[in-house]
This record gives C-alpha cells, structure tokens and sequence, in this order.
C-alpha cells in the first residue's frame, strides 16, 4: 500500500472524485461513494450521463469540477481508467486509487510510465478510517420522552 496515499486519505482537507459513482445503490459506485461521504470525506461524484450521484452534484469528467482533486478513486472498467488515467495527467493529478477491476496490465504500465501515485486491488472502504461519521440516510435519533 502506498504511504502516500494513506497519508492523503487521513489529510483533513483532501478532496476525492469518485470516477464510477452511481445512484443505483446495488452498484459498488455507489457503496463507495456513501461510504466516504457518510465517514467524513470530502467527495464528488464523477457521472457522465447524471445529474446527481446520491443527491449531490454530478459532473460528467474531472475537467468540470469546480476544483482540481488531490486523489481520484476509480470504479469503472480498464479501459476507462486508461482514459481517466490521461486526464488525470493533463490536469495535473497524480494520486489514483484503483479498485480491484479498475486495472489492467496497460492501465498499470501507463501510471509507471507516467510516474503517478497509486494502488490496485486494495479497497479504498478498508483503508478510509472515518472522520467525521454522519448517520446513514435512513438513521433516525430516537426520540426522547419526557416523564
């Protein structure tokens, strides 16, 4: 596992894209991205075709973000991550975290090539320590009687 990337993931300012979010909530994309967002992580969702990703703002690529992201986390097949991978260079991003799946042996030889920070087969979810847990969407605090 990379150091630096810990180090990212326990930095209280650093700002993710989660390339792969989904609002289907059987969709991995989406147990990662309510995963950090509900443990304090600052997250946004990278959807080409949706609005909204868990109810918050969506954009379509990690050019349309409104700023640049310290880490990407990608959930999608190799051959988009190959793309996001370019991306990620031209805008000057170099810390990527792979999900298990996201790469490929061409994936893996372009971030050495290109000398970018990353991990593969390690789930970000295991790594990511909560910050500031928020209650799941559907918890309600029970209400207090008075006798």
């Amino acid at each position: 596992m990379s150091q630096p990337l810990l180090r990212l993931l326990d930095a209280p300012d650093t700002r993710i894209a989660i390339v792969g979010a989904s609002d289907d909530t059987q969709k991995f994309g989406a147990m990662v991205y309510r995963n950090l967002k509900r443990n304090g992580y600052r997250v946004k969702p990278i959807i080409p075709k949706r609005p909204t990703g868990d109810g918050d703002t969506a954009y379509p690529e990690l050019s349309a973000l409104p700023f640049t992201p310290e880490l990407v986390n990608l959930i999608v097949p190799p051959a988009q991550t190959l793309a996001v991978a370019r991306d990620c260079l031209r805008l000057g991003i170099k810390h990527l975290w792979l999900q298990p799946g996201a790469e490929d042996a061409e994936v893996v030889a372009f971030l050495d090539d290109h000398s970018f920070v990353y991990s593969t087969r390690d789930c970000i979810m295991v790594r990511a320590t909560p910050r500031h847990p928020r209650p799941a969407p559907d918890h309600h605090p029970a209400q207090q009687t008075s006798r």
